[in-house]
Parts: structure tokens; sequence; C-alpha cells
């Protein structure tokens, strides 16, 4: 019995040794760096790393919030639209949605906001590869847009059809969706004759 028991002892400080040394060995190791923005980041981050896991964790969890509120407003609307909805979809917890976004319309005008940014950042590129020819920069733009509309159609058909439900929460993001367009205008005037075209139109 004895000897059973310092056999055990032994055993278990041994172990404990062992973790130690493993714990030890981890400290000042350089992880690799995983992909930017992959989700392996929530789980492979460097010792102490904390606020990074944070940062991508609530990334994440932003990310399914506005893509489970796209869906759902394409599918039912926005007026049948529910945080219940979201969270189910989403699998995000109510108290993480509501660490994020205060309601259901905080998280669609996000989503928009989101699109918006994006669609106005391909119509940008667009006309800036198309160079200085005015036709030939609209003909970019418009092939932007609507590459962007048909590989987001859950976004488009919020925006467009359910995004005037929100009334004056929208705010002026009518006015940024057109403005997204403004640098197409460039060299309007030279390429119709100067004077021909409305007065503040780029």
């Amino acid at each position: 019995g004895g000897c059973q028991r310092e056999g055990v002892k032994l055993q278990h400080s041994h172990v404990s040794a062992a973790a130690r040394a493993v714990r030890g060995s981890g400290r000042g190791r350089e992880y690799p760096r995983p992909m930017e923005g992959s989700l392996s980041q929530t789980r492979q981050v460097t010792p102490g790393g904390h606020d990074l896991r944070r940062e991508v964790v609530a990334h994440h969890q932003r990310e399914r919030i506005l893509t489970a509120t796209v869906g759902l407003v394409a599918e039912v609307g926005y007026r049948a639209l529910t945080v219940a909805a979201i969270l189910k979809r989403a699998a995000i917890s109510k108290l993480k949605f509501y660490e994020l976004y205060d309601s259901k319309e905080d998280a669609f005008l996000a989503a928009l906001d989101s699109g918006l940014a994006e669609v106005g950042e391909r119509v940008e590129e667009a006309t800036k590869a198309a160079g200085e020819v005015f036709a030939t920069r609209v003909d970019a733009a418009i092939a932007a847009l609507l590459a962007f509309c048909a590989e987001r159609p859950a976004l488009t058909r919020a925006a467009v059809l359910e995004g005037p439900s929100l009334g004056p929460a929208a705010g002026d993001r009518h006015e940024r969706a057109l403005a997204a367009f403004a640098p197409i205008f460039a060299g309007a005037r030279e390429a119709a004759g100067r004077g021909s075209l409305p007065e503040g139109l780029e």
C-alpha cells in the first residue's frame, strides 16, 4: 500500500513537472501568424494576445450579425425583422448582440453602411483603372455597380427595396450612395461641351 502511494506521488510529480515545462516553453515563442481575418485567429493567438483575440472575435461576430440581418431583411422585409431572428441565424447570444448594436435598426444601418462603403470603393477603383476618357469611365463604373449587385443580391434587395423603410433614420445615406458615382463625372463638361451640363453636376 505504501509503495503504491509513493508510486502515485512520484507519477503525479513527474506529470506536474512536465506540465510546468510545457507552459514555460511557450514563453516568448513566435507562433505562425494566421491569415488576416480568418476564423483561425480566434484560436491561434500569441501568448498574452488577449486584446487581439477579443478584437478578432468581435469582428467575426459583427460580420455574422450583419450577414444575418441582410439575409433576413431580403427574405421577410425590414418591418418583419426581429432581433430574435437575427440571433438565431447568426448564432449569437442576446448579450453579445446588444454589446455591438443597440437594435435591429442599428444593425441594418451598419449593414447598409458597410455595403455602401464597399460599392463606393469598387466604383472608384473601376473609374481610376478606366483612364481619362469620360465614356469609358462611365462604362466601367456601371459595370462595377452591376457586378457588385450580382455578387450581393441579398444586400442589393435589402438596400434598394427595404432601405426606404427606415425613413428619417436612414439619414444622408441616399446622398452618400449617389456620391459614390461622383468620380465618373470628372471631365463630363469637357466631354459634352462646357456649359451644356447643369451647374454643380460634378
